[in-house]
């Protein structure tokens, strides 16, 4: 499943099935190419971060420093992620 936010706050899923057509999902998104990953987790305007169980998360460069304040300014053991990205698209 995708799960993506927007800077207007709308919050969108996407299952993957077995009918899934990726050349869609790369118009709208990033190509396989341009994606980050652990070896390269800044690529292209993206910063990628694996969050575990085959989760990743992708941010946009531009949003990725104050995203990772959030986690400085406070010590939890869970961390909020959408909570985190809702503050930060909201600037």
């Amino acid at each position: 499943m995708f799960e993506v936010w927007t800077k207007n706050f709308e919050h969108y899923y996407c299952n993957w099935t077995d009918k899934f057509d990726i050349k869609k999902f790369h118009k709208a998104f990033m190509n396989d190419d341009d994606t980050p990953f652990f070896d390269e987790p800044v690529k292209n305007g993206w910063c990628f971060h694996y969050m575990s169980f085959g989760h990743n998360f992708y941010i946009k460069e531009e949003l990725h420093q104050e995203y990772l304040k959030k986690f400085d300014e406070g010590e939890r053991e869970i961390i909020p992620i959408e909570e985190y990205m809702i503050e930060v698209l909201s600037k």
